[in-house]
This record gives structure tokens, sequence and C-alpha cells, in this order.
């Protein structure tokens, strides 16, 4: 099973690697505990998601008001995993 936004991909026991289908087939969005999680961590996680997504931390604020899809890049994922740590499971959900 897929647990870490860092590499994108998992091993499977014939040591083939490959991108987690499951992730990737559908629209997602953030799980209400991901957002809530930004909401209540220190500002450094927009100032961090900011620099991620080159965009300014406005822009954050607004991605975290409409759950946007922005946040779901795995620039922005990676940053909420190691900020917040959550797994990929507690912060995305289908769409």
């Amino acid at each position: 099973m897929f647990t870490s936004f860092s590499a994108g991909f998992i091993s499977t026991r014939t040591g083939f690697v490959h991108w987690n289908a499951r992730l990737f087939l559908s629209s997602m969005k953030l799980t209400k505990k991901a957002l809530q999680a930004i909401r209540d961590h220190s500002p450094a996680i927009k100032s961090k998601l900011a620099l991620a997504l080159n965009v300014s931390e406005a822009s954050i604020n607004r991605y975290i008001r409409g759950n946007s899809d922005n946040l779901t890049k795995v620039a922005a994922l990676k940053v909420i995993e190691d900020e917040t740590g959550l797994s990929a499971i507690e912060i995305l959900k289908p769409e």
C-alpha cells in the first residue's frame, strides 16, 4: 500500500515499481482532517505550501477555503505530510 508521497511509487513483491493507480484515477480533494490540520498548524506550513507551489500565501488561503485541487499536487502533499504527520489516507479523499 502506498503510504508516502516522498517517492510517489511503491515496490511490489516482484520488484517492479509503479504508480499507485487508485490515488490518481479519480479527482482528489483534501479531507476535512487535513484541512483542519493545516488551519491549526503554525503559519509556517502556509509559507512552505506557498513556496512549494510557487504562489502567494493569499493564494494558499484561497486554496484552503475552497479545498482547491492545487493542494493535491505532489509538492503540496509532501509538505502537508511532513508538517502535519498525517498519512496519505488521512490527507486525500476521492471527490
